[in-house]
């Protein structure tokens, strides 16, 4: 019988339709009676890591538990559990940890800016002996490192001497003495060039030329 607020009343039941809608051995496929365990859930996840997906994850507890209906869930539900895991934590969740953690340095720089003042003034970084003594409750020992300088040596100097300017080194060699001739001991020419030897190379030559003349003659 239909109300007038739309509800059902029933005044009696016959007995042939007075059973159960679904059968005890199936009750594990209603919607109502399906949920992962937090033990479950656990474990798709960790097999997700493996590159092991949800239906094989689904059969390992199938074979765990020993039987469909001890499983509690169906090979769907693990697929959902696995879409809406990827979609809460993306494809990687690296990238989503990284994220966490930039988004959390973001609020924190947000956070000083907004409490620190134009006036404010960094304090200066301790030195190591300061933070030691900090640390063992001393005082640091007063001493002081002097470095020794280095030289440099750039490209082109063999040595740590200055380069010279093409003056500098024309000069220099103007000053230079030049090496003696073998001949006459004389500088500014060597013994190919010695006057010395131009002047006997005459002599001689002129020596043979009047040879062969009083040769013709005879």
């Amino acid at each position: 019988m239909l109300t007038d607020a739309k509800q059902y009343r029933i005044y009696a039941f016959e007995e042939g339709h007075n059973h159960d809608f679904v059968d005890k051995e199936d009750y594990h496929l209603l919607h109502a009676s399906r949920k992962l365990s937090v033990v479950q859930e656990q474990l798709i996840s960790d097999l997700s890591m493996m590159n092991i997906g949800p239906v094989k994850a689904f059969n390992i507890m199938r074979v765990r538990y020993g039987g469909f209906e001890d499983v509690g869930v169906t090979a769907m539900d693990c697929k959902n559990f696995r879409r809406d895991l990827n979609t809460f934590i993306g494809e990687y969740d690296c990238d989503m940890a990284v994220k966490h953690l930039l988004s959390k340095k973001e609020d924190q720089l947000k956070d000083m800016i907004s409490k620190v003042d134009s006036s404010f003034v960094e304090k200066k970084a301790l030195r190591k002996n300061d933070r030691f003594s900090n640390i063992v409750h001393e005082d640091p020992p007063s001493f002081a490192t002097i470095k020794r300088s280095i030289g440099i040596r750039t490209k082109g100097s063999g040595s740590q001497k200055r380069l010279k300017s093409y003056r500098e080194l024309a000069s220099v060699q103007k000053e230079k003495k030049g090496r003696a001739c073998v001949i006459c001991k004389r500088r500014g020419h060597n013994k190919r060039s010695c006057p010395t030897t131009r002047d006997v190379a005459d002599v001689n030559q002129n020596t043979t030329k009047e040879h062969l003349e009083t040769s013709q003659i005879l």
